[in-house]
């Protein structure tokens, strides 16, 4: 069996999606006033965002991307699934992570809503970017943490008939 193509197909992915992240790290989502068509301010406001240039931003990028191929070649191997009980809080955490900085900015939702300034697109990529991660950190941290090896049991411990097994808070590990 050929796994060239896969293999190709799936560093282009986590190229991406480094990418995505690396992006949305960088993007600012303060709002600056503009003039013009709403094409215009929504051009200029995303393009905008992106002022803060750094030399670690060099490293960053490759590191992503290699975090990325690791933790994706030690969990998922050949396969490009990706796992809901992952998805789902690292979802909730990236737009946690939007909301809490326009409600520490501006003590609203104004840097997150607004379709025709841009704001919402800027938002999107954002929380897009910080899934992305969080998805990879979250699913490292299982993978060294091992928690996939553990039985939850959720009988009380009055209740069981074997002595034997080593029980931990509902968790026989």
């Amino acid at each position: 069996m050929n796994t060239k193509p896969i293999k190709s197909k799936q560093n282009m992915i986590l190229l991406l999606f480094s990418l995505l992240s690396f992006l949305s790290f960088q993007l600012n989502l303060e709002y600056t006033d503009q003039t013009g068509s709403i094409a215009h301010i929504i051009v200029y406001n995303l393009l905008d965002s992106f002022q803060e240039y750094n030399f670690l931003y060099l490293f960053i990028f490759p590191a992503l991307y290699y975090f990325y191929q690791y933790v994706h070649t030690q969990i998922h191997g050949t396969d490009l699934i990706y796992h809901p009980s992952v998805i789902l809080p690292a979802i909730l955490f990236a737009l946690f992570m939007v909301v809490g900085y326009s409600f520490a900015q501006t003590d609203s939702f104004n840097l997150i809503k607004g379709i025709e300034n841009g704001q919402l697109i800027k938002a999107c990529f954002k929380t897009a970017g910080y899934a992305i991660f969080f998805y990879f950190v979250i699913s490292f941290l299982f993978y060294k943490i091992n928690l996939t090896e553990c039985k939850i049991d959720f009988t009380p411990p009055i209740l069981k008939i074997s002595k034997n097994t080593r029980h931990l808070g509902g968790v026989n590990c």
